[in-house]
């Protein structure tokens, strides 16, 4: 009786639902869940029907917030760009645009059920679960390319603390602000910008400005060998607001140029910004110790970015994109003679001195003239490139091929 009550109330749209219950057997009796007692306490309610409803109403929302973003977009008429909107999952529309990479994660569930005294009837299945991380986010705390600055006496150390009290960095959060460091900073989500004490020349505004990332790297080269993934988009970010933060000061083209590695004045990537045809540091244009480039447009970033890379020997964006995020630990990947962010192994030229080589780094920098250089020997090798070395009889087997202008 009670059962055929329920019944008759869920068809008239009074109470619950009675498949809301918990049915155990013919032979017992309806429970109800201590939630579901509650809720059919509230008479004159049909839960069901106002789920159907709100359900109903959350989907036309997404349907129009989705629709309303593809019409501002500039492909909004195509075919691709329509296909593309109603073929996004749910409500991540609006994520789909953004370069990303994919981590599959499969995890393993076992159920055992006993059936009798003398029978166990055990199933297993499986879960896979996808995660998709914009690549820009390498960078981010927690990110693989998010690394810490390691305060070390070095040339230029003191204005590097100084960049990293800039960045928000975790690596100087107990140091003090070095004197006269302090000054405005537009913070990015990936970056920030300030002004830069040196100023430009050929300039009718003689301001200059400094973009750096937050995640610490040496150099962009040193970007480049250590989040090879993340570097493009990066890059990227950083042209287009060194390019917006300038338009405060003037409005127009921008010039923008970056040290190489092998003639960095402060060890932090920076982007400097000046006036279109202006000059710092002494960087008049592309070269063996600078990029530069004129910036028209925010939307020249991803154009720029392609050069940036191939004059550092960096992979390009698209191949750089499919490389592994994780971070790299073998000198055969980093590459001889480049140091390591903090936490990690190194192949700098020093790092027996630190005790940080990475583990291949006796075999991968040490054995030939190819790898160490022409004119020198690097300790802890067995043999050396140096122009005396045949007299000493300790010559590396590629000597003679390699180092052919030390040869008398």
């Amino acid at each position: 009786q009670e059962s055929k009550r329920l019944r008759a109330l869920s068809r008239a749209g009074l109470c619950t639902s009675a498949s809301m219950y918990r049915h155990l057997s013919l032979d017992d009796r309806w429970t109800p869940l201590p939630q579901q007692r509650a809720l059919s306490s509230i008479p004159g309610t049909c839960h069901v029907r106002w789920c159907a409803i709100a359900g109903g109403v959350l989907g036309i929302c997404s349907l129009l917030l989705a629709l309303h973003s593809a019409l501002k977009s500039p492909t909004c008429c195509s075919v691709n760009s329509y296909s593309a909107l109603f073929a996004a999952p749910g409500w991540m529309w609006w994520a789909a645009t953004a370069p990303t990479t994919t981590t599959t994660t499969t995890a393993t569930r076992t159920r055992t059920t006993t059936t009798s005294a003398t029978a166990t009837q055990t199933s297993t299945s499986t879960v896979t679960t996808t995660t998709t991380q914009p690549l820009l986010e390498l960078t981010s705390p927690g990110g693989a390319c998010h690394f810490e600055y390691e305060d070390i006496h070095r040339p230029g150390g003191l204005a590097a603390t100084c960049f990293c009290k800039h960045a928000g960095n975790s690596g100087c959060v107990n140091l003090p602000w070095p004197e006269g460091c302090v000054d405005e900073t537009w913070p990015h989500k990936h970056s920030v910008t300030f002004r830069n004490h040196a100023q430009a020349h050929n300039c009718a505004d003689a301001t200059a400005l400094l973009t750096i990332p937050k995640s610490y790297f040496e150099h962009v080269q040193f970007l480049d060998a250590w989040c090879p993934s993340g570097a493009p988009a990066l890059l990227a970010e950083m042209l287009r607001e060194g390019f917006a933060s300038y338009q405060h000061y003037k409005s127009g083209p921008v010039r923008q140029c970056i040290h190489s590695g092998h003639h960095i004045t402060v060890p932090w990537l920076h982007l400097h910004t000046i006036c279109d045809g202006g000059v710092v540091d002494n960087m008049f244009g592309t070269g063996r110790e600078a990029w530069c480039s004129t910036m028209s447009s925010q939307d020249e970033a991803e154009s720029l970015v392609v050069e940036i890379m191939a004059w550092a020997h960096g992979p390009g964006p698209q191949q750089a994109a499919a490389l592994p995020q994780a971070t790299p630990s073998t000198c055969s990947k980093i590459g001889c003679g480049m140091g390591g962010p903090k936490g990690h192994c190194s192949c700098s030229w020093d790092c027996p001195t630190f005790n940080n080589c990475c583990s291949d780094y006796q075999d991968t920098c040490l054995g030939t003239c190819a790898q160490m250089g022409c004119g020198h020997f690097t300790s802890g090798s067995a043999c050396s490139c140096e122009t005396g070395c045949a007299a000493a009889g300790n010559c590396c087997e590629d000597f003679q091929s390699t180092c052919a202008a030390l040869q008398p």
